[in-house]
């Protein structure tokens, strides 16, 4: 299976989660997925009314990034873009 396909995969499972489960117990959820996929993934979480750990960079381009700023805001959640936070947590 190719790797981009894998993420969307992981899209869809964090759909299910978020639709299906209490997610009720989280307060922030890290997002580490490939590039391409972190506004679209930040979004969906962030319509959940959850906070937000995105690995950099946090979009593609400005338009994105705008519209995952606003979203958050909107939600009144928040919303923080990190550089290797798994990584610097164990070292």
């Amino acid at each position: 299976m190719k790797r981009r396909n894998l993420h969307k995969i992981h899209i869809i499972i964090l759909v299910v989660v978020i639709i299906y489960y209490d997610v009720s117990l989280l307060d922030v959820v890290y997002v580490g997925t490939i590039h391409p996929y972190h506004a679209e993934v930040s979004k969906l979480i962030l319509n959940a009314g959850k906070s937000v750990l995105c690995e950099k960079p946090m979009a593609m381009n400005v338009k994105e990034a705008t519209e995952v700023l606003n979203l958050a805001k909107e939600k009144k959640v928040f919303y923080m873009e990190v550089e290797c936070l798994l990584l610097s947590m164990i070292m």
